[in-house]
Parts: C-alpha cells; sequence; structure tokens
C-alpha cells in the first residue's frame, strides 16, 4: 500500500497526547500567571481581583526555609506583566522558566497545528525536553545559594 505524502506528515492521534499535554500545561501556567495581579517588590501575597491567595508551600510552612521554587509564581506574574526587575528579585529564574514556557507553546503548537514544520520542530520539542534537566540544575544551584545568603544573615 502506498503511503500519500500527507499521510507521511500527519501523526497519530495517540502521538498527539504527549504535545497537547505539555502545550496546555505550559499555556495554564502562563495564562494563569497573566490572570494574577503583578506583585510588587516586598509583597509575599500573589493576588487575584484584590483578593490575597493563601500561601501552599509545604516545605517553607514545615521547615521554614524556602523551596527551590519559593517567589517564583510572583516571578513569572512579574514577567508577565512587564516588570523584569521585580521578576528578578522574587524569583532568579523566572524570566529564564516564562521564555521556556514560551519556546515549549511554540514548538508543541507547530507539532500539533502545521504538518510541513512537524519534523523540524519534534527535534526542538526534544531539545526542549532534554533542556528541563538543564533548568532543574540551575533551580538547584539557585537554592543553595539562596541558602547560602540566608545562613549568612
Amino acid at each position: 500500500m502506498k503511503i500519500s505524502v500527507l499521510g507521511k506528515l500527519l501523526l497519530k492521534k495517540e502521538d498527539f497526547y504527549p504535545h497537547i499535554v505539555v502545550l496546555l500545561f505550559c499555556l495554564g501556567i502562563i495564562t494563569a500567571a497573566m490572570v494574577l495581579e503583578a506583585p510588587q517588590p516586598g509583597d509575599s501575597t500573589a493576588w487575584v481581583g484584590g483578593i490575597p491567595l493563601p500561601s501552599i508551600c509545604t516545605f517553607r510552612g514545615l521547615t521554614g526555609w524556602p523551596c527551590p521554587g519559593c517567589g517564583l509564581v510572583r516571578s513569572l506574574t512579574a514577567a508577565v506583566h512587564g516588570n523584569f526587575a521585580s521578576s528578578w528579585s522574587f524569583h532568579r529564574l523566572g524570566i529564564i522558566t516564562l521564555i521556556y514556557l514560551l519556546l515549549q507553546v511554540i514548538s508543541r503548537g507547530i507539532i500539533i497545528g502545521i504538518p510541513r514544520s512537524r519534523k523540524f520542530f519534534m527535534n526542538w520539542a526534544r531539545t526542549l525536553d532534554r533542556g528541563l534537566i538543564v533548568i532543574a540544575v540551575l533551580f538547584a544551584v539557585n537554592w543553595v545559594i539562596t541558602l547560602l545568603q540566608l545562613s549568612r544573615r
């Protein structure tokens, strides 16, 4: 049986699921950051419509120490609203995380929606997936630096 060019470009329905999951996850985070109000420096609370959200960091609640992601929601929110200085002050990796999320959205959206570009962007998506290891290492290093800074106070 001869397979058409279009048939070679199309992914099977099952092959789309991982891309859809990553796309929706990343879009969800970006959308949540857009819905939250841009925090002010020194404010440790996230707000929605003038209503403060409770802190949900279990690690900090149990230990009193910040977790590797403490401040990331505020950092992403500030970055999405264009306040990059505040973003940096809340978490050093917030802007990098936002860029990573945007790259994932672009690559997964193209994989799902533009068949002719699929091969190139499948390789790009795999590279982004491997980049998650680099980001995890950066979060660990950032956390150690933060803990060292707190121990010196």
